[in-house]
């Protein structure tokens, strides 16, 4: 029960963190700017998806096994693919050629997209877990 609580938790605010990404710094602060720019500089993707960095570092350190681990990375990618297939219905900028190959998104793009969370709950899971077994306290 625990567990089902801390994923619809993370999955809630992973949700929010996108909305916030997509609709508060994407679409205003992004996207007005790209008929003049080349290339969108690495540090804007970074500021668009700080708010769902901040979600996998949260939920990283909070998580206790590697069944965990996985349990989030594959609900973490769902939820996102998910949002993302929203925002491709609803034409949102960035998201027009999104769900093209239904098949590849729905299988190994959904396998990319779980491997990347686990990556991204890994490295705050992982370190974590060295700090607490590494750590004495004075």
């Amino acid at each position: 029960m625990k567990l089902l609580l801390k994923l619809i938790t993370m999955a809630t605010l992973l949700v929010l963190a996108m909305t916030a990404s997509h609709f508060l710094i994407y679409k205003p602060l992004i996207v007005p700017r790209l008929p003049g720019l080349h290339s969108v500089p690495l540090s804007w993707w970074f500021g668009e998806f700080a708010p769902q960095l901040a979600v996998f570092l949260i939920f990283g350190i909070i998580m206790k096994s590697w069944r965990e681990h996985m349990t989030f990375s594959f609900v973490a990618a769902l939820t996102q693919n998910i949002f993302y297939y929203l925002l491709w219905t609803w034409n949102e900028p960035g998201h027009l050629k999104a769900f093209e190959s239904p098949v590849f998104d729905w299988t190994l793009g959904l396998l990319a997209i779980a491997v990347f969370a686990a990556v991204c709950f890994g490295v705050p899971f992982i370190t974590s877990a060295v700090i607490k077994r590494n750590w004495k306290p004075a």
